[in-house]
């Protein structure tokens, strides 16, 4: 659970900066192909169980659980960000919406359909289905024409690439957000 909310911690402020000035396509695209090799990557080390000490396959699958998250933290804002333009203004309220009441479904739905898959067939396949499932999106994803690379007008200076550093510091800057990375650092801790 702690490694879970570490990268929203940490990332999640310059995740925002990064969509911001890269390829959303390709960030979502990467985020999902990424995700597929960490999650199968922790049916493997449960498959050297046998071999390898206890404690190196589980920081093996709490390293995957961490860099699965920390991977989230970049695909959610691209996504987020890309709406606008896959859709036209006055469709972007339902857009939004339907986006959102998606993912709230499928937090709670996963987890009941991953459980069920594991009990009936085993959790080797709950995992390779898992993977399956960000390798069709991945595809899907690189199926949209629409282009979701950010829109800069070159003479207007404000969107100047954005940096990493100067938004980390501007999220520390406002004093409820530095309020609740502190709160929430301690909690984990």
């Amino acid at each position: 659970s702690i490694v879970e909310f570490i990268p929203v911690i940490f990332f999640s402020p310059i995740a925002g900066v990064f969509v911001d000035s890269h390829n959303r396509k390709m960030i979502m695209i990467v985020s999902d192909l990424l995700n597929t090799i960490f999650i199968l990557i922790v049916p493997t080390l449960i498959i050297f169980d046998a071999i390898l000490p206890k404690e190196t396959v589980l920081f093996g699958i709490t390293c995957m659980v961490f860099l699965a998250n920390t991977v989230n933290r970049f695909f959610m804002p691209a996504r987020e960000a890309s709406i606008p333009r896959l859709v036209n203004e006055d469709e972007l309220g339902i857009a939004v919406s339907i986006s959102q009441t998606t993912f709230q479904l499928i937090m709670i739905i996963g987890p009941i359909v991953g459980t069920l898959i594991a009990t009936l067939i085993g959790f080797y396949f709950a995992f390779i289905i898992d993977g399956a499932t960000f390798i069709f999106s991945a595809i899907f994803i690189s199926l949209i024409k629409t282009d979701l690379k950010p829109i800069r007008d070159p003479t207007d200076t404000k969107y100047e690439r954005p940096s990493l550093l100067l938004g980390t510091k501007k999220v520390f800057q406002i004093k409820s957000l530095r309020f609740l990375i502190i709160i929430f650092s301690v909690l984990i801790a």
